[in-house]
């Protein structure tokens, strides 16, 4: 009877051993590149859909407001009586919107009221909001004013009502360029638009206003920095921003806002 006699594992060779090493090495190099890779990829797509959706938030909320300067609770009184001149809407009786010219490429601001709806003694029927979620009631004495701007600071779309403190409304927002379609032949439509600082702007003839507003993706997406420069607006009202080293990630967003309740009284 033939017997087998079992050879005894004596451990690994100092050849085995660095091979198996290295080769754990590079595994270990190929896992922890796939990933910083998928980190990074999927930091770049939440960036960049954060900034789309603040982009279409911040011009929802700006259109939807600023559309609504002049509105009267009672259509059968005039802008002339309800809207009286104060210290902020200095241009005349009648005056609803008003605007600031950023210097150097700085962020403008505008200002704009409206009246609301509801019975006039400080029950709104909740048919109209200001920019801060509030109700704004029928009524002469119940108009509300409220003005947009940039916190330069923060990079954030602030609102402010009535004189109250400014209230962020949406983050990532650097810069925000506007100018205003001013109606010269009272057809109802801009005949040219003009920015807040022009000398003798009709505010009364403001019919729609143009607003750019640059974003960006609030936290760095990339080791790279972004070469692109850009424009907000165009012609001789552009603005134009250089292009930044911070890794952030930007886009222009644009509209033009009709005022509804100026073009029906031309």
């Amino acid at each position: 009877m033939k017997t087998f006699r079992f050879r005894h594992q004596l451990g690994l060779g100092l050849v085995e051993l660095m091979v198996a090493l290295v080769v754990s090495s590079l595994l270990l190099i190929g896992v922890t590149q796939i990933f910083v890779s998928s980190k990074m990829s999927y930091r770049t797509l939440d960036g960049y859909s954060r900034l789309q959706e603040n982009g279409r938030f911040a011009v929802e909320v700006l259109s939807k407001n600023i559309r609504l300067a002049g509105y009267r609770s009672d259509i059968l009184t005039n802008d002339a009586t309800e809207f009286l001149v104060d210290s902020v809407y200095t241009n005349n009786n009648g005056q609803v919107i008003v605007g600031t010219d950023g210097a150097s490429g700085s962020s403008d601001s505008i200002t704009f009221r409206y009246q609301g709806s509801g019975d006039g003694i400080g029950n709104p029927d909740g048919l109209i909001e200001d920019c801060l979620g509030g109700l704004v009631d029928a009524g002469t004495g119940n108009a509300v004013s409220m003005i947009f701007r940039i916190d330069e600071a923060n990079n954030e779309l602030e609102c402010r009502v009535d004189g109250g403190n400014f209230q962020p409304i949406v983050d990532g927002v650097e810069n925000m360029q506007i100018v205003y379609g001013i109606d010269n032949t009272g057809d109802g439509f801009a005949n040219q638009f003009l920015p807040a600082n022009t000398p003798g702007l009709a505010w009364g003839n403001v019919v729609s206003v143009r607003i750019a507003l640059l974003l960006n993706t609030v936290n760095r997406v990339s080791t790279q920095n972004d070469s692109q420069a850009y424009t907000l607006l165009s012609g001789a009202n552009a603005v134009n921003i250089a292009a930044a080293t911070d890794g952030l990630r930007r886009r222009r967003f644009m509209t033009t806002i009709n005022l509804r309740n100026r073009v029906r009284l031309l």
